[in-house]
C-alpha cells in the first residue's frame, strides 16, 4: 500500500503521471526510480483483487447452510454498487471539465475500483 501510494502522490508533487496504453509506446520515466516505482506498483491492483476474493470467499465459506450466506451476498452487491459509484464520481469532474486528455468515450470508465465493484457483484452468483 506504500508503493501505491508513492505512486499516487507522484502525480500530485510533479503534477505528471505517466500512463501506459496497449497501443502507445512506452513512456520515458527519466529515472531508474521512477520507473521501477510505476512497475511495482502496477502488481498492486491484481493483488488488491486477490486478497478481497480470498477475504470473499472466507467469508461465505463460514456460513452453515445457503440462508446464511444471502445477507452476506447482499451486503457484497451493495457494497460494490457503492465503488461502481465512487468511480464514477471520482472520473466526473475530467468529464466535465476536461481535465485530462483521455478519450472520454464511453462516459462510464473503468478503473481499479470499477473492477473491485463488479467483481463484489457477480461472485456472490457464482
Amino acid at each position: 500500500m506504500i508503493i501505491m501510494a508513492i505512486d499516487h502522490c507522484y502525480l500530485f508533487f510533479y503534477q505528471t503521471h505517466y500512463a501506459e496504453t496497449w497501443n502507445s509506446s512506452m513512456p520515458n520515466y527519466g529515472s531508474y526510480a521512477v520507473f521501477f516505482t510505476r512497475w511495482i506498483s502496477n502488481i498492486c491492483a491484481p493483488g488488491f483483487s486477490l486478497l478481497m476474493g480470498m477475504s470473499m470467499s472466507f467469508s461465505l465459506s463460514k456460513s452453515i447452510n445457503d440462508f446464511d450466506k444471502w445477507p452476506k451476498a447482499y451486503f457484497f452487491i451493495k457494497r460494490g454498487i457503492v465503488l461502481i459509484i465512487l468511480q464514477q464520481l471520482l472520473d466526473f469532474p475530467s468529464l466535465l471539465f476536461n481535465i485530462d486528455s483521455l478519450d472520454k468515450w464511453p462516459p462510464f470508465r473503468g478503473g481499479v475500483l470499477y473492477a473491485l465493484g463488479v467483481s463484489l457483484i457477480f461472485v456472490p452468483f457464482l
